[in-house]
């Protein structure tokens, strides 16, 4: 019997190394919601900016687009970041105060984050008192696309016991197979 992770955590490597087309991103951020919600997962996490590349507008305007994209989708959405910086997106604020109410997944997409703000602020709060519906629960599966194989800055409260799969292809090349033979790979 295949175990199917409630919460995936997506991370695409090379972020910060080229800038890609919106649709080409959009192409792999809708076949990894549908795939997910088809097998059974409740919950995606989806690594967006750091702190580092959100003074960049492409990435700022990516981040709206993404956001806006996943909230069509009818997910449960919260945008999880510092909120108070001045490189936040404003446009993404309606998102980040309390999680969307949808009728699909519950998504978690992370922009202007870092762990320490992660460490000080209220993700970790919600985590560690585990009071809060938006909270962002535990993370089972995390799939890293690209030459990396790092995670990041990617929630540490919520990934110390995750599973990892790496996948050397880059996004763009994606199959959807690739994130069934992720969640096969992980049992």
């Amino acid at each position: 019997m295949i175990n199917i992770p409630s919460h995936i955590g997506i991370v695409i490597d090379n972020y910060s190394d080229e800038k890609f087309s919106n649709e080409s991103i959009m192409s792999f951020i809708n076949y990894v919601y549908n795939i997910c919600a088809d097998i059974g997962v409740k919950e995606i996490t989806f690594y967006g900016m750091d702190n580092t590349n959100v003074e960049d507008n492409y990435w700022q305007n990516l981040a709206v687009i993404i956001s806006y994209e996943l909230f069509k989708l009818g997910s449960k959405l919260l945008v999880v970041g510092n909120t108070e910086s001045a490189k936040f997106p404003y446009e993404l604020l309606c998102f980040a105060q309390k999680r969307a109410i949808g009728h699909g997944l519950k998504v978690n997409f992370l922009v202007n984050y870092s762990i320490e703000w992660d460490l000080d602020n209220e993700i970790s709060k919600h985590y560690q008192k585990n009071v809060y519906d938006d909270a962002v629960s535990n993370i089972d599966l995390i799939s890293i696309w690209g030459k990396s194989k790092k995670i990041k800055d990617f929630l540490p409260m919520q990934t110390s016991s995750s599973n990892l799969y790496f996948q050397k292809k880059l996004y763009y090349k994606f199959e959807p197979s690739q994130i069934y033979d992720a969640i096969m790979l992980s049992n």
